[in-house]
Parts: structure tokens; C-alpha cells; sequence
């Protein structure tokens, strides 16, 4: 089974146990991100989805220490108007059905209804700290902020004599430290690295150039042309030391980005242009 099959499997079982439990009102914070939206393959329906940082039933005191996704089945216009309602950094009260122990992680809740929002004060309360601005600095790699929207560290820094934006990603970390010591060990040898970056990325993208993403009656680019109009814009890196290269593509793909991927105990592994 693949893993498209496999998470379309997960989700139709969790659908099944939702018809199963009780509806109970909770209070909760949506998070950074607020609501998103999507639809699977085939199907006609549209998924609003958003994240409660913390949230707890409205009977009990103490709030849950674990995020809660709830999510509801919606046409594409009622997804555009949940969307519109549901604010960032923000209590309200919700009629859910909770399922706690699920195949996904965290704790699942199927939307019934927005009640309304909340005034509750230790949820305000959180709601003002996560918007408090988290930050660090390294000595090497400059002063890094917390993007909460996609949950990891970023900072303007220089790879060689470019300037460019490293971004720490925090997947399934208490912390950050974790990418950074990989990107360190990154820097350690960038001389090295930029070379390999570059011709694999015309190993592996030149030809398709030529082949597909020629204009009408433009000559074949050869090989220096095309690393001279690749930019490098950003390097990602993550705890497990997988990291990506990203690049401008200087309209070599008519304005796709340049994606070089690999890890340090591999190599580079893969080149893309993601839209």
C-alpha cells in the first residue's frame, strides 16, 4: 500500500470513529497557522482544518498539554468562509466530537459547531505569550526568530559571500539545537558543498532545460549559462541533517525555484522545481 493509500485509509477510519463519540463543548486557542484546507484526490468535498494549541472540555479546569486538529468536511465556499471566521492567536468555544487516541498524532476532533469566541482568561493569556517573539543567537550563524507558522528558526546569514536565509527546522524537537549543530557542519566545509550543489544541479537539470523549458527560438543553454543564472536564496536544514538548497532559477524555468536536497550522511539525493 502506498502512503497516499495508507493516510486515506487512516482518515477514513477516524471519520468512521467520529460517528461513534459523543459531541461535547471545549474551549480552545486556534494557533499560528489558523485554518487551512484541503481535498483528497477524487473527491468532491473540501477539509477545513485547524490546530488548537491548548484547549480543554468546558466541564473540567485543567487544559489538555496535547494539540487538537479538528477538522470538518465542507463545500469550497464553506471552507473560504471558515477561513474568514477563524482568527489566529484566538479563543472559542466548539462543539466537537474528541477522539484522544487516534492513528495521528495529537488528538483529533470532528467540528460541529463554532459556538462563539471566548473570553477565558488563561487562554488570552497564552494567546499574548505564543506572540511574544522567541529568538537566540549563534555566534557563527547569526541571530535566529521563531516563525511559528511553520514551527522553525530562521536567520539572515552568509554562505560564502552570499547572504542568504537559513531556516532551522524543529520536526519532532523539544528544540532547535538539533539543526543547528547540523548546519554548522554544513558551514564547516561550504566550499565543497556550494561545488556539489551546483553540478548536480546541472547534472541532473540541465538536459530538461534544453528538452522542455526552452522558449520559442531560444538557443540551448550550455552549462555556465546555467550556473550563472542559478541564486542561491536560502538554505534549510533539519534535526535528522537532511537539508535543502534553494535557489532563483534566473527564469531558467520560468520562474520555478531550484531545489537541491540531499543530507550529510548521503550526499545530495535529489533535484526539483517546485512551482
Amino acid at each position: 500500500m502506498d502512503l497516499f493509500e495508507e493516510a486515506k485509509k487512516r482518515l477514513s477510519k477516524l471519520m468512521e470513529t467520529f460517528k461513534h463519540t459523543n459531541s461535547k463543548e471545549i474551549l480552545g486557542l486556534v494557533g499560528s497557522t489558523g485554518a487551512g484546507g484541503s481535498k483528497s484526490q477524487g473527491e468532491s468535498q473540501w477539509t477545513v482544518n485547524f490546530s488548537l494549541e491548548n484547549w480543554r472540555y468546558l466541564e473540567e479546569s485543567n487544559l489538555k498539554d496535547i494539540k487538537l486538529t479538528v477538522r470538518k468536511e465542507v463545500s469550497e465556499q464553506q471552507l473560504g468562509e471558515y477561513q474568514k471566521e477563524i482568527d489566529i492567536y484566538t479563543p472559542y468555544r466548539l462543539k466537537v466530537k474528541v477522539v484522544e487516541s487516534s492513528d495521528f498524532a495529537g488528538a483529533q476532533a470532528y467540528l460541529e459547531k463554532i459556538v462563539g469566541k471566548s473570553d477565558d482568561r488563561e487562554l488570552l493569556a497564552l494567546a499574548a505569550e505564543l506572540q511574544k517573539p522567541v529568538t537566540f543567537e549563534d555566534e557563527l550563524l547569526g541571530k535566529f526568530t521563531l516563525d511559528r507558522k511553520v514551527d522553525w528558526f530562521e536567520s539572515e546569514t552568509k554562505w560564502g559571500r552570499d547572504k542568504i536565509c537559513l531556516s532551522l527546522s524543529t520536526d519532532d524537537c523539544t528544540d532547535e539545537k538539533a539543526s543547528l549543530e547540523m548546519a554548522k557542519k554544513l558551514w564547516q566545509d561550504q566550499e565543497s558543498w556550494s561545488q556539489k550543489v551546483v553540478e548536480f544541479a546541472v547534472e541532473e537539470l540541465l538536459e530538461l532545460k534544453n528538452d522542455s523549458w526552452l522558449e520559442e527560438d531560444e538557443p540551448e543553454v550550455t552549462k555556465d549559462q546555467f550556473i550563472e543564472k542559478m541564486k542561491l536564496e536560502s538554505i534549510t536544514v533539519y534535526p535528522d541533517g537532511e537539508f535543502e538548497f534553494w535557489h532563483h532559477d534566473g527564469d531558467l524555468f520560468w520562474g520555478h525555484s531550484i531545489q537541491i536536497s540531499g543530507s550529510l550522511s548521503e550526499g545530495l539525493t535529489n533535484a526539483d522545481i517546485p512551482g
